[in-house]
């Protein structure tokens, strides 16, 4: 089966790119759509893949009209999307006699229960993306870094009882940080800071930014609202196992590092997609 993966990477995602690249190590037919510059057709006519994957919110009129009635499976990251969303996406995929395998979501079912439609809806969880190459930096060392979307009375709150920090705002332009990043820059500068402090809703907490703050930064503390702590301890609960560990941080690490990487990911949805020989 031949995949082309569209770039649908954000401030908060490198998934298509990690994605790609492990299809890419395990030797997959995948060609990867980076130039927003090429039209759909174009790209199409040159790849002729069995399938494409994408985000729903990358999908343009000329995608759809090229599907349509094609042998060409779509395969849908849903992440964000509610139900009233789903419903419109799989109708009009249905009206345009679009094939569709499955969706697939980032977020936990702990989280978000799986939303009942006529199209298979699986979890595909953010990973720890090994493959993004670090900056050369200025070497600094800074006790805290506060890593959020957005300024909230909790993130002020919580700075005021820091002496020395930075605040990252993730996706954001808002002048109130002292940064503001992307994960590929996240990446080259968290293990710089003694300890990292997510200050988010759970659905930010739990994105790829905890994978990759829990991996490189020597300590990782998540606040999300207080009525979200109990469903993030059960998330965490599900994917940890930490009975007789005596260093809780190392294990975490080191579980992340061999359960929750690109190539895990690669292959479960390799599998959810029957493609038994590459996975």
């Amino acid at each position: 089966m031949k995949m082309l993966i569209q770039n649908y990477s954000t401030a908060l995602s490198t998934e298509s790119l990690y994605l790609h690249r492990a299809m890419i190590e395990a030797e997959c037919d995948v060609v990867f759509w980076a130039d927003k510059n090429i039209s759909t057709f174009d790209m199409l006519d040159q790849t002729k893949p069995d399938s494409i994957l994408t985000h729903f919110r990358f999908i343009t009129h000329d995608m759809m009209k090229y599907l349509s009635g094609s042998n060409i499976e779509l395969i849908l990251n849903v992440t964000g999307a509610d139900k009233q969303i789903i419903d419109q996406i799989e109708s009009e995929l249905t009206n345009k006699n679009i094939k569709t395998p499955l969706f697939f979501t980032n977020t936990h079912d702990i989280i978000t229960p799986a939303i009942n439609g006529k199209t298979k809806i699986v979890n595909l969880l953010p990973a720890l993306d090994i493959f993004v190459p670090k900056q050369d930096l200025p070497p600094f060392e800074i006790d805290t870094a506060f890593i959020t979307t957005e300024p909230t009375d909790l993130m002020k709150t919580l700075t005021e009882s820091e002496e020395v920090y930075h605040t990252i705002g993730m996706g954001s332009d808002n002048k109130e940080f002292d940064f503001n990043l992307d994960i590929p820059n996240l990446i080259s500068v968290i293990d710089r800071y003694k300890k990292c402090i997510i200050v988010d809703d759970i659905n930010i907490a739990f994105s790829q930014l905890f994978f990759e703050c829990t991996f490189r930064c020597p300590r990782t503390i998540l606040k999300v609202p207080e009525n979200q702590r109990s469903t993030l301890d059960k998330v965490l609960a599900t994917l940890f196992h930490l009975q007789d560990s005596e260093n809780i941080s190392e294990t975490i690490k080191l579980q992340i590092k061999r359960k929750h990487n690109p190539f895990n990911r690669a292959a479960r949805l390799l599998r959810y997609l029957k493609c038994d020989n590459e996975s």
